[in-house]
């Protein structure tokens, strides 16, 4: 009874929160900004995650890395200067947020950095950076901060 209707409203709000982002991007390569209506249901949806999420968006703080066998991620420097990973197929953060609020008391859609990737991408608005197979398995192994930090300094490869 109850656990199915919670899932049912999950299932709908996570449908609203993809046309939302759809719609950021339409917005976006259409006018050029984000209208009140929108934002306001960006806020309905995502409360204060949304705030958050465009405040990292706004400091460029969202990389997307690509290597040569294909892979792909996404860092994300939060406020506290702490870096997390994010994969956006997947909508996942290894940030204490998303695994407490998200998969534990699943009372929030996602965490301000998975946010942050996907408005980041629907807004155009992250930096490319290709990297070695061997640079992308120290991303993932949560090492990786040698190479972020040459790559907030320009010396990565930058993709066109």
């Amino acid at each position: 009874g109850v656990n199915i209707c919670i899932h049912i409203c999950m299932a709908a709000l996570h449908l609203i929160a993809e046309q939302l982002i759809a719609e950021v991007k339409r917005e976006m390569s259409e006018v050029g900004f984000l209208s009140d209506d929108l934002l306001s249901a960006l806020h309905s949806v995502f409360h204060l995650h949304a705030l958050h999420a465009f405040d990292l968006v706004d400091r460029d703080s969202v990389t997307h890395f690509t290597c040569p066998s294909g892979r792909e991620l996404y860092r994300v420097k939060g406020s506290s200067s702490t870096s997390y990973t994010c994969f956006s197929s997947s909508s996942y953060c290894n940030c204490p947020s998303f695994v407490y609020a998200v998969l534990v008391k699943e009372d929030s859609l996602v965490c301000k950095h998975t946010l942050a990737v996907q408005l980041a991408i629907a807004m155009n608005r992250y930096e490319e950076h290709e990297v070695s197979d061997v640079e992308f398995a120290e991303l993932l192994s949560g090492g990786g901060a040698r190479l972020e930090e040459e790559t907030s300094a320009g010396h990565l490869l930058t993709k066109p």
